[in-house]
């Protein structure tokens, strides 16, 4: 059916032609829309937006692609001074060596760690005809684990000095982005193939094609609890450090000198020892604990990981601007506000207009009185 759940029909003139999807999107990227509506018992309304969203999803896919390729070069091509670089093994004599040359980061246990879980949640998924929840699952770890959070927090050793730490990181990012592509195939088979093919032989298990390759197993990459606490402490201080961004109107770029994590000894022992990967993507210049007796005026304060996180804006926002432009943003927002709950109240909106525009109303609530209330919080403590 169309997006609104009308059949699709040439009277109409609402019928999406896939041959001409294709040609504007990619055959995968229909393909995986296809697949991730197809929930059982379901109509399939069918949104070209959703097409172009997956589309995104394999330009993201094939980006993290070539960044990985790109270190495979740089490996295999030592830059002057460093001769005999460890990193021309990794195409040569595969991922064994370069795993025994350095121990393993945090960072690249846990993506190991949600690789076996993922190939679980995907093959199990498959097996039952739940093809919406397989492409949801390997849709979340390419997008948000893999290439939001492992590649940013793999970019220090790739790009450091340590040669031995490169090539256990790059290891790590081709073992883990080939199993991707094995999980993604049945899915996206074109752009998968295409880039497997570019990946070093070693990754390919003695298979000619993506096509034939052995389907991955879970226990190839056990389970590592440790690993997945660390690196929940770690997303969850930072989507809390990210928020306070927003809330302050800080850009996201903007480095962020010194915050400090306050409460009890062991939960500040905890986050502190994540202090690099939190301070990295969180863009914190510094971490610290909260000296005894430190200022409080005008900070930015949240609580993430049972720990309180303060960060002083001295320095950081222009005080009476920011103020100005807050007040003035509560006044728009509350005037919209006003407008959509009116609707809501008004009985022959409720009563006759469709379900899904009337839920979209609430929804629009919901949003403004968050994003007011926020600014309200903000404003109190400018």
């Amino acid at each position: 059916r169309d997006e609104k759940g009308e059949k699709m029909s040439k009277t109409r003139g609402n019928v999406i032609d896939p041959l001409d999807v294709t040609a504007k999107y990619g055959a995968d990227a229909l393909r995986f829309t296809l697949a991730s509506m197809a929930a059982q018992g379901r109509d399939i309304k069918l949104s070209l937006a959703r097409v172009d969203g997956y589309k995104a999803f394999a330009n993201k896919l094939w980006n993290a692609a070539r960044f990985a390729l790109m270190h495979v070069e740089r490996a295999a091509s030592p830059a002057p001074g460093e001769a005999g670089s460890a990193g021309a093994s990794i195409d040569k004599n595969g991922e064994r060596e370069a795993q025994a040359r350095a121990p393993q980061s945090n960072a690249a246990k846990w993506i190991r760690s949600r690789l076996g879980q993922v190939t679980t949640v995907v093959t199990e998924a498959i097996d039952a005809y739940r093809f919406d929840e397989a492409a949801s699952a390997i849709y979340r770890f390419v997008w948000h684990e893999l290439c939001d959070w492992y590649i940013e927090l793999a970019k220090p050793a790739l790009y450091g000095d340590d040669l031995r730490a490169r090539d256990a990181e790059l290891s790590t990012l081709l073992t883990t982005l080939e199993g991707a592509l094995r999980l993604l195939h049945p899915f996206m088979p074109f752009v998968t193939e295409e880039i497997w093919q570019r990946l070093p032989k070693w990754t390919h298990r003695g298979a000619e094609s993506l096509m034939i390759a052995p389907w991955p197993k879970a226990d190839e990459h056990p389970r590592d609890a440790a690993a997945e606490g660390a690196m929940a402490l770690v997303q969850e201080v930072v989507d809390a450090v990210r928020s306070l961004r927003s809330e302050c109107n800080l850009p996201p770029n903007q480095s962020i000198e010194r915050a400090f994590v306050a409460g009890r000894p062991e939960l500040v022992a905890a986050v502190r020892a994540q202090a690099p990967a939190i301070a990295l993507l969180g863009r914190v210049t510094s971490l610290e604990v909260e000296p005894g007796g430190a200022s409080r005026k005008l900070v930015a304060t949240t609580v993430a990981a049972g720990v309180e996180i303060v960060v002083p804006l001295v320095g950081l926002i222009d005080v009476a601007a920011e103020r100005a432009r807050a007040e003035k943003e509560i006044v728009r927002v509350e005037k919209e506000l006003a407008g959509a709950e009116s609707r809501l109240q008004n009985p022959s909106f409720a009563d006759r207009a469709p379900a899904e525009v009337v839920d979209k109303v609430r929804a629009q609530v919901a949003e403004l009185t968050e994003k007011r209330d926020k600014l309200h919080k903000h404003v109190t403590r400018l």
